[in-house]
């Protein structure tokens, strides 16, 4: 194992031990019957893999109830582009939905799309973000690549990059490249009190401002962007925060037949294993999970 991680690891895989203790004390407060039973609080029905003591080749599947209040959690939309993807468009309007009723309870609510803040850079969400104070984080933030000293490389599509991003290769007179995309979907409803930056240094800034450690990610793509970006679900366990991974409303970068489906799940179990637990939508709302149209699994 590399030295320059060898810390990060030792913390624990999904940040462990901090996270296993919130659960442990809201598991408590609900049977005593503390604030934890105010229907405003956000209650997350969370799932990971633990190795089997008896057979490390094998990992078990464990379920547990986390009680927080709204001001303990933030959601980030990552990359929730317009002319973007099939997937983007058909989830758009179902992660509108998921943001109001959050919102509404009082959760923070973050927009990355990445590329995009051009598009923003006179709004008061982008302002906000841009103004929050400087936090020093417990390690550099950066784009996170895979550590082949401590996870297998993603499985499924994950070489299938660009099949359905549909980017420009930029020419070798300009300074960067130009996307389809130039905002976020407007299915998805940006508000007052909302955020908007793609750099992980601001959205850090933003939760250290408010102490929240507790951050659910949604959006697109979970084999690339919402692992690797700066913001993403490696940089964040490295900060120390309680990352989720809302597993019916992503997808990955393959638009292959079947492989949304398919895929996904391998790489949601992947992510489940060595870095982070995740949810569904239906945890926040209270209501069935999304669904592709031709997919029955996504989300199970």
């Amino acid at each position: 194992m590399k030295k320059s991680t060898e810390n990060v690891h030792k913390k624990g895989r999904y940040m462990k031990t901090p996270f296993k203790m919130l659960i442990v004390v809201s598991i408590l407060m609900l049977a005593f019957g503390t604030r934890c039973s105010s229907p405003g609080n956000v209650t997350l029905d969370v799932r990971c893999r633990e190795q089997d003591p008896v057979d490390s080749n094998h990992y078990l599947v464990k379920a547990e109830t986390l009680v927080l209040s709204p001001n303990e959690v933030a959601i980030i939309l990552c990359d929730v582009w317009n002319n973007s993807s099939d997937s983007v468009n058909e989830m758009a309007a179902f992660m509108n939905e998921v943001v109001k009723t959050t919102r509404d309870k009082g959760v923070f609510i973050i927009h990355a799309p990445a590329d995009c803040m051009d598009y923003y850079k006179d709004t008061p969400q982008r302002k906000l973000a841009q103004d929050a104070p400087y936090a020093q984080p417990p390690f550099e933030i950066k784009r996170r690549v895979e550590d082949s000293d401590y996870e297998p490389p993603l499985p499924g599509t994950f070489g299938h990059l660009g099949h359905r991003i549909d980017t420009k290769k930029p020419s070798k007179q300009s300074v960067k490249p130009t996307y389809r995309w130039t905002k976020q979907n407007d299915a998805v409803e940006i508000l007052p009190g909302d955020a908007v930056s793609e750099s992980g240094q601001e959205i850090y800034n933003l939760l250290e401002q408010r102490g929240i450690d507790n951050v659910v990610i949604m959006g697109f793509a979970t084999d690339i962007c919402m692992v690797r970006r700066s913001y993403g679900i490696r940089q964040m366990v490295y900060n120390g925060k309680n990352i989720m991974i809302c597993r019916d409303l992503t997808d990955i970068s393959s638009q292959h037949t079947g492989e949304h489906s398919d895929d996904l799940g391998l790489i949601i179990e992947h992510i489940e294993r060595y870095w982070c637990p995740s949810i569904t939508s239906e945890s926040l709302t209270g209501k069935p999970p999304f669904q592709f149209k031709d997919d029955s699994t996504t989300g199970s």
